[in-house]
């Protein structure tokens, strides 16, 4: 079967989003034996250090 242009495109982009999901659960699995995870507050105050307005609307 001869799979369209817009077909491959779609088959590239589906493959690209799975690698990402991938090297998100790789990332994901190795923070957790690490314990390497940093909490919200942490990460707040790390970007309020480098002049990051943390007290903007978009933070919860």
């Amino acid at each position: 079967m001869q799979e369209s242009p817009n077909e491959w495109n779609r088959i590239t982009k589906r493959l690209q989003m799975l690698e990402a999901v991938q090297e998100a659960l790789q990332i994901e699995a190795e923070n957790n034996a690490n314990a390497a995870w940093v909490s919200s507050s942490e990460v707040k105050k790390r970007m309020a250090t480098r002049g990051v307005d943390v007290e903007s609307s978009l933070w919860p």
